[in-house]
């Protein structure tokens, strides 16, 4: 794999949820038909003693179907489990045969506060549909990481794909806040500072701390 990138909002958080509205622009993965050439427009959580879980929209290969260059599929995935060794393992599912539409409205939640988390996909006019619950040892009930933005990776083509995000935290008591103190960051699949390949600012349309647009540069 030559190239696999981050385009991010990030803020440090002790929190019961996070959820995104997602709004894609643009899909394009050249590659598609390779396992690893694919775009995530996505949000994770993630825990001090390890561990995360991230829900979006994603483009590309997909394990059910194949996938194709530019159909939009709802996605959930997950660290498999924690060791001293670090994150072993990773466990995803994409729903390859319901194309999504462009803008999802997506949530990670501990709904009863005892370290079993949730992620819903938004399915209106009043209603979040649980997509999937999981309790891990290592799942605490409460946050240390919020993130939100682009994955995307390709071998030698590049990938187009642009994308804007509102977000929020989930506080006791289902109170939605804003990512107040958050940052914008660019990396590559080794953490490392990412210039001119990954492009992250603010979202033009609602500038609350954590709100961006981001694409591929």
């Amino acid at each position: 794999m030559a190239t696999h990138c981050y385009a991010v909002t990030e803020v440090k958080a002790s929190a019961k949820g996070a959820v995104a509205y997602i709004q894609e622009e643009s899909m394009n993965v050249p590659e598609w038909s390779s396992a690893d050439a694919f775009a995530d427009d996505e949000i994770w959580l993630s825990f001090e003693q390890g561990g995360w879980l991230e829900i979006g929209l994603t483009g590309g290969w997909n394990p059910e179907n194949g996938g194709d260059c530019c159909t939009l599929h709802p996605f959930i995935a997950h660290a498999e489990r924690v060791t001293a060794g670090g994150i072993q393992g990773y466990e995803e599912y994409v729903w390859g045969k319901v194309n999504a539409d462009s803008l999802i409205h997506v949530k990670i939640e501990d709904p009863y506060l005892n370290g079993e988390w949730c992620e819903y996909i938004w399915n209106g006019p009043t209603t979040w549909s649980a997509v999937d619950c999981h309790k891990k040892a290592y799942w605490t009930k409460d946050s240390y990481w919020l993130e939100g933005g682009l994955e995307a990776a390709s071998s030698n083509e590049r990938v187009y794909n642009g994308a804007r995000q509102e977000v929020a935290k989930v506080v006791n008591g289902g109170e939605w806040q804003a990512w107040t103190g958050s940052q914008y960051a660019t990396v590559n699949g080794n953490l490392e500072s990412v210039a001119g390949v990954m492009c992250i600012k603010p979202n033009p349309y609602s500038e609350h701390p954590g709100n961006a647009i981001y694409w591929v540069c």
